[in-house]
């Protein structure tokens, strides 16, 4: 963790410095030259390739996809780095189709893109490995073949075919192409970060260092360079050799990790031949040098047998143990341990001291099995070292770091001798430890004697092991099956108080489990009642053989059915409807064993939709007599209007004779009365006509087509010139749109209101004004003028047949105008209305369709 939190302290103060020095050079004049250029491009190069070289010798060692992309990633960038020295020579000037103010940068794009690719693919090679094994391993042949293929076509591209410019001095960043390479670089920086590898490996925390470096190279330096040999650019030059050192140094600090592993591995197995012809020596120990040391070891070998045998605990045994193994052998210090699994945090220990470490007998603090210890447990090695071979030994750590909560440090050890403890299939189930031996140092015959107590304690740790075993698979099964009951307890208080329905059916149709909301639909009290039925033994009518149809399907074909309509009805029960949805029901194996299905209400729903067409049914009939009484009433008011004119022209005719006759007659009072007689025939002639006007607005109109509406304000503006002229009345116009509609009424529409501003004027001559707005599917004209306007509450009622807000003598007309434009608007699917203060004026409003794009 320490070592983790330092690594990443390192990289924060790289970029920290990067940063600096790239600010630093901002504000600096610096220029180099082509010799200097030369000497870096030389060294790198070099750097490269021996940075190559030594990555394929570390894959030779120990192969892996990884370093292989790393090797060869180095050996071509080395290819390529050279290539770029070389192009920097003026002797080289004429060879290439593009001159120096090109190659120079382009060619340090290729070498730096070629390296990012190369370092991401290593990352994508190891987890490519990770993933699939020794499967994932790529042959080295092809990528060999690979990576030289695309060297060489580099070469040849810079060769033939001429390159545009590098620098674009207008842009913030002058060789915006380095970006490219930078965005490599970053991807294998977070793949490599993202392993978590470089917290604890050198090679991985080294490969971070050079990334990072590459990555910043990339995009605040190079990117910022804007000429040949300026700050930024030598610096890039300079920042590229050190990225290839960092990758050096991490692949020689992995070389000799490697090589000392090596090399403890040889000691270790060296000292393992010279263990086992020890032992063979000491087959028979009793026949030792030493007589009577043999005798009393092996007494106490006995002893430990027979004492063990009467023990009823483990834990008092393994105290027994680590008592009797450091009187046999001698020494300060035993300890036993029995760590299943290889795990020490679970393990039990017992340790044995002598007077001479009373004081760390309450010591409590256990060690976490790395360093030597894991050597045992994993290699399942025996070790009998002297003081000076332990502390000296590469895998030792002190246990300066171990206290309690008194401060008190682990008894110092002086020398060491560990024997594995395995069960009779050489599984590791504890461990033998001996340390500070009384007389001397530890030997192979004291080694040999540890030996022969671990055979001794290993029945009976692999008896404690089965035994945890057996606990712990105990454990688990009891816990599993009351985790087991919780999820049936759980899945059936879903299911029985689920309000919907929910049924099992075997392959035969028949039910083998419902809920409640299932058994109430069914007429029943309990779902235990539906067991065994089937839906013949419940619905009534047709549903029965289809849910049968459905089912063999189902069971035929593995596809399920979802929210079919049906109509479930028990005898004598009430018209339901339901969704229901049913699917397979497969057993562990995948076999379909039977049908699941769960079922919706929608009795209400069904009901509802039923009363809905009902209505509409009722409502088409409704509109269909509607349209036939207004068909009547329009054939009415035409054939009524037309009959009646016939007959009131001749009154009309009549009293002009009787006038012409007449007019000679003192009499005024006849010539009034016949001059009422003439003038009320003629009101009544201009009612009817207007009266068949209107009736005709829906009868005759003509079919929409597109209309200017600039031309029909003329027209109408025409029809009025008796009246504009006689009002002095002023009529202006904005820009008038093309709209869809029948041109005859929109003329008609137009007449009706201008003419009714002039009629209704005040003491002030006419102006009337008419706009046309653009609305989203409509065009909203306005019609505004100064005349006498009227009361807001009048504003609906004006648009109704024969409604007037004055008298005949004071403004003539038949009350028909507005109603007879509003029917026009409205035929034309627009709407109309007014706004108007007495004395102000009004405006009308209507609305007309917009033309569409075909």
């Amino acid at each position: 963790m320490m070592a983790g939190r330092a690594r990443l302290s390192t990289y924060a103060c790289i970029t920290s410095l990067l940063v600096i020095a790239y600010i630093t050079l901002e504000f600096t004049d610096w220029a180099g030259n082509t010799q200097l250029h030369t000497l870096m491009e030389v060294v790198a190069t070099l750097f490269a390739l021996i940075v190559g070289v030594v990555a394929l010798v570390r894959y030779y060692a120990k192969p892996h996809n990884m370093i292989l992309f790393i090797g060869v990633g180095f050996f071509g960038t080395a290819m390529l780095d050279g290539y770029h020295a070389v192009v920097t020579s003026t002797f080289f000037s004429e060879v290439f189709p593009s001159a120096p103010l090109s190659l120079i940068p382009w060619s340090w794009n290729a070498s730096r893109t070629f390296l990012a690719i190369l370092m991401f693919l290593s990352w994508w090679a190891w987890r490519r490995e990770e993933q699939l094994g020794v499967l994932g391993r790529i042959n080295e042949i092809t990528v060999y073949i690979g990576v030289a293929i695309l060297t060489l076509a580099s070469f040849c591209f810079f060769v033939f075919v001429p390159l545009g410019r590098a620098y674009f001095p207008e842009f913030i960043f002058g060789r915006p192409e380095e970006f490219v390479s930078a965005a490599f670089f970053a991807a294998a920086l977070v793949g490599y970060l993202s392993k978590q590898e470089w917290r604890q490996d050198a090679l991985e925390h080294w490969i971070v260092n050079s990334l990072i470096v590459g990555f910043l190279c990339q995009t605040i330096f190079m990117s910022r360079s804007y000429g040949l040999f300026d700050a930024m650019f030598d610096m890039a030059h300079a920042l590229k050799v050190v990225s290839y050192g960092c990758v050096f140094v991490g692949l020689l600090t992995e070389i000799q990790t490697i090589w000392r592993q090596e090399q403890q591995l040889i000691e270790q197995r060296t000292a393992a031949l010279a263990r086992s012809r020890q032992e063979l020596e000491f087959a028979h120990i009793g026949a030792a040098t030493d007589v009577e040391a043999g005798a009393r070891q092996a007494g106490i070998i006995r002893e430990s047998g027979d004492d063990a045998s009467g023990i009823e605990s483990f834990d008092e045994a393994l105290d027994l143990w680590a008592q009797q193994a450091r009187s046999a052998i001698g020494a300060h210090q035993s300890a036993v341990s029995f760590i299943p699994h290889g795990d020490f945090k679970e393990g039990k220990h017992a340790v044995s001291l002598s007077d001479k470490y009373e004081q760390y007998r309450t010591y409590d603090v256990l060690a976490n099995g790395d360093g030597i210890w894991a050597l045992v447990v994993n290699e399942k090695l025996s070790f009998c070292l002297t003081d000076e071979q332990l502390k000296s030994h590469a895998a030792w750590k002190n246990f300066s770091d171990l206290k309690d909560s008194r401060g008190l440090e682990h008894p110092p050890m002086r020398g060491w001798l560990a024997v594995p403890i395995l069960s009779r299939v050489r599984e590791f189930v504890g461990v033998l430890q001996l340390s500070d031996k009384i007389a001397g140092d530890f030997t192979e015959r004291d080694l040999a004697l540890a030996q022969r107590l671990a055979q001794l304690m290993a029945p009976a740790f692999s008896l404690q092991y089965l035994n945890e075993e057996a606990q712990h698979r105990s454990e688990e099964l009891a816990a599993a099956n009351q985790q087991l009951a919780r999820e049936q307890y759980l899945l059936n208080s879903l299911v029985d108080n689920i309000p919907d329905p929910v049924f099992f059916k075997d392959r035969d149709g028949r039910f083998i489990r419902a809920n409640n909301a299932m058994a109430r639909d069914a007429g029943l009290n309990d779902p235990s009642e539906l067991v065994g039925k089937t839906d013949a033994d419940i619905w009534v009518g047709e549903l029965p053989s289809d849910t049968a149809e459905d089912e063999r399907r189902i069971l035929e074909t593995g596809e399920p059915l979802i929210n079919k309509e049906e109509q479930p009805i028990v005898a004598d029960g009430p018209d339901r409807w339901v969704l229901v949805t049913k699917m397979p029901l497969r057993n562990e194996a995948g076999a379909t064993t039977g049908i699941f299905g769960v079922a919706r209400d929608i009795t209400e729903r069904k009901q509802q939709e039923q009363e809905r067409e009902r209505h509409s049914a009722a409502l088409a009939e409704a509109k269909e007599a509607l349209e036939r009484s207004n068909a009547d009433l329009q054939q009415f008011a035409y054939v009524a209007s037309h009959d009646l004119q016939e007959p009131l022209r001749a009154v009309a005719g009549y009293c002009q004779l009787l006038e012409t006759k007449l007019s000679d007659n003192p009499d005024e009072d006849v010539r009034t009365f016949l001059g009422h007689a003439g003038d009320g025939a003629r009101r009544m002639q201009s009612l009817i006509s207007s009266l068949l006007d209107y009736a005709r607005v829906e009868t005759i109109g003509k079919e929409f087509a597109a209309v200017d509406t600039r031309e029909v304000l003329n027209e109408a503006l025409s029809n009025l010139q008796v009246a504009i002229r006689e009002s002095a009345a002023e009529v202006t116009s904005d820009r008038m749109p093309t709209v869809l509609g029948d041109r005859d009424q929109l003329a008609r529409l137009f007449q009706n209101l201008v003419g009714n501003a002039i009629k209704f004027r005040g003491d002030e001559a006419p102006r009337i004004e008419v706009v046309a707005k653009e609305d989203a599917d409509h065009w909203r004209f306005s019609v505004r003028d100064n005349g006498i306007g009227l009361e807001p509450q009048y504003a609906e009622r004006i648009f109704v047949i024969f409604q007037r807000l004055h008298t005949r003598s004071q403004y003539p007309g038949t009350g028909l105008g507005l109603a007879i434009t509003k029917r026009i608007v409205e035929r034309h699917g627009g709407q109309i209305s007014v706004e108007s203060k007495p004395g102000e004026g009004s405006t009308f409003f209507f609305t007309l369709p917009r033309m569409r794009a075909i």
